[in-house]
């Protein structure tokens, strides 16, 4: 029998302010191992960062 898989997906859903202007985003991820929402948090806050929406 083989091992359950886990941490081979993550999600991480958001909502933001800056300027008055409103932005949702959805992140997905997937791996062999070590895909979560946190790993998908960290992800998501690297590409706010550089599109210099969130600090």
């Amino acid at each position: 029998m083989t091992e359950p898989r886990n941490d081979v997906q993550g999600w991480f859903v958001g909502h933001l302010e800056k300027e008055g202007q409103e932005y949702v985003f959805a992140l997905n991820i997937e791996a062999d191992m070590k895909a979560n929402g946190s790993a998908a948090r960290k992800i998501a806050g690297e590409v706010l960062r550089s599109m210099k929406l969130w600090n």
